[in-house]
């Protein structure tokens, strides 16, 4: 049986991904647009829907609510 990975372990490894791609300021990660989001290395669907929250919830002064929800 596949082991489930939480939440919170996806957006850290999305987190490190964005990192890794050089995004590192709210400005630069609000700005991004759909085609330079699909060109991150590796990138999944979910991974896709997880970075357009954390978008909105940098929008919203919310990064650590967005860390902290499940």
């Amino acid at each position: 049986m596949a082991k489930q990975v939480s939440m919170r372990a996806k957006k850290m490894k999305l987190l490190d991904k964005v990192i890794s791609a050089g995004l590192t300021s709210e400005e630069k990660i609000i700005a991004m647009m759909p085609a330079d989001m699909v060109q991150l290395p590796d990138i999944t669907t979910e991974e896709l829907r997880l970075l357009c929250d954390l978008q909105e919830s940098m929008k919203a002064g919310a990064f650590y609510a967005f860390l902290c929800s499940e």
